[in-house]
């Protein structure tokens, strides 16, 4: 089975080098916008000399085009650039993520790197769920003190336990005490890669990491879970693996920043440096609010879940509820 995402990548590495939806940000919308301000290539967005020009005559803030003129510069070079300083806060950090159902409320596997110490909480049905959290929980008991790392970009991972908690009626006090780290957060507004995505998949590969399973997805991982819950088969192992590879990647990509191994072309470092700590609200209100603007300017369901660190189904489902995989229409990617 090919999954939505493959099938977006495979039609992404069709396009021109020279395509304006080569950029991060830029779907046909913006691209469109972009011509009418006689930009038409990523060459052209590399080379932009009168941005207020431009600014006013495609709408983008010059913070916009600035940034997007990096990623250009970026991706012509095949180089990174770093505009913000990034420092590790001190503690233990502890990296996890989380394997959830199709609509990203309940949880049924949560892996979680303590040092050298690997963990994976697993639940064969949705009624062991609760074990699965309060063992979680009581790891983290014992790690007082620590730093959570997760990626996605929207605090994904930390909002839907805390809900999961919530739904539970589990005390998560001691998830509340820790502070937090999106590391996707932390890389998306620290750094211009030249890739079009800063998905953890796509990040961590342009990076060198390895995954086991570059085939899988969270979207095809969940159904996996609903087809085992249905079967009553054990669950195939790569689909633990992947999660594993999940968890690894983080401090991979962490390490690649903070140790000198990730080769910088240049640095145009803004004088105030990246929060690494900073909380993005998990009110699902205000996602539905931001993703439903974000279609209106015209950005596909794939830019909006890579850019959110979500699933297609996950944003589809927030755009509208209703909506269940069987009703995913290939249109509606569009």
């Amino acid at each position: 089975m090919m999954s939505l995402d493959n099938i977006w990548y495979d039609i992404m590495s069709s396009l021109p080098k020279e395509s304006l939806l080569n950029l991060h940000g830029i779907g046909i919308t913006r691209a469109c916008l972009l011509h009418g301000a006689g930009i038409k290539t990523v060459n052209d967005v590399s080379q932009m000399h009168d941005l207020e020009m431009i600014s006013r005559r495609s709408g983008f803030s010059l913070d916009f085009l600035r940034k997007l003129q990096l990623h250009a510069k970026a991706i012509l070079e095949e180089s990174v650039y770093q505009i913000r300083p990034f420092v590790v806060p001190k503690g233990r950090l502890i990296f996890f993520d989380i394997e959830t159902d199709l609509a990203c409320e309940r949880i049924w596997l949560i892996g979680l790197l303590d040092g050298n110490r690997f963990h994976q909480m697993y639940s064969h049905n949705w009624k062991n769920e609760r074990r699965v959290l309060k063992d979680f929980l009581g790891l983290l008991e014992k790690r007082r003190g620590g730093v959570l790392v997760t990626y996605s970009g929207n605090s994904f991972d930390l909002g839907v336990t805390i809900r999961a908690l919530s739904r539970l009626g589990i005390n998560g006090d001691i998830l509340g005490s820790y502070r937090h780290i999106d590391l996707c957060h932390v890389l998306r507004h620290g750094f211009v890669f030249p890739e079009k995505s800063c998905g953890l998949k796509s990040l961590a590969a342009y990076l060198k990491y390895q995954f086991r399973h570059p085939d899988l997805d969270g979207f095809l991982v969940a159904c996996a879970y609903e087809q085992h819950l249905r079967d009553r088969k054990a669950l195939d192992r790569r689909f633990f693996e992947y999660n594993e590879d999940d968890v690894r990647a983080l401090p991979y990509l962490l390490d690649m920043i903070t140790k000198g191994r990730l080769k910088v072309k240049k640095r145009l470092l803004n004088t105030t440096p990246i929060d690494a700590e900073r909380q993005i609200s998990p009110d699902i209100g205000n996602e539905e609010e931001i993703f439903k603007e974000l279609r209106r300017e015209g950005r596909t369901l794939q830019q909006i879940a890579d850019q959110f660190g979500r699933s297609i189904y996950y944003v589809y489902s927030r755009l509208d509820p209703k909506y269940r995989p069987m009703k995913l229409r290939a249109a509606e990617i569009c």
